[in-house]
């Protein structure tokens, strides 16, 4: 049985409970890998490239992934880091 990044390929579909943090932050590191290479790369283009290592159904994990990451880095760029929010009272 063939595997990708924690995921089996027989599966037809990936179940909530089969998702682990470590699957996170591995989609984190290869979004930001990819984004470094292709800074004006679209999502489409990240699928393509980098879906083929994760289970198929993980494409709008790493779209959102993408999202996060370029609001994070544009928001780096302009200053405007906002403080962790903090908790209402």
């Amino acid at each position: 049985m063939q595997t990708t990044v924690g995921f089996s390929v027989r599966r037809s579909t990936l179940g909530y409970r089969e998702l682990k943090f470590t699957d996170l932050d591995m989609t984190r590191a290869v979004v930001k890998a990819w984004r470094e290479e292709h800074p004006d790369g679209t999502a489409g283009e990240l699928i393509v490239a980098v879906g083929g290592q994760f289970h198929r159904d993980w494409a709008p994990v790493l779209r959102g992934t993408l999202f996060a990451f370029d609001r994070h880095q544009a928001r780096t760029v302009t200053g405007i880091i906002a403080e962790p929010a903090q908790a209402a009272r």
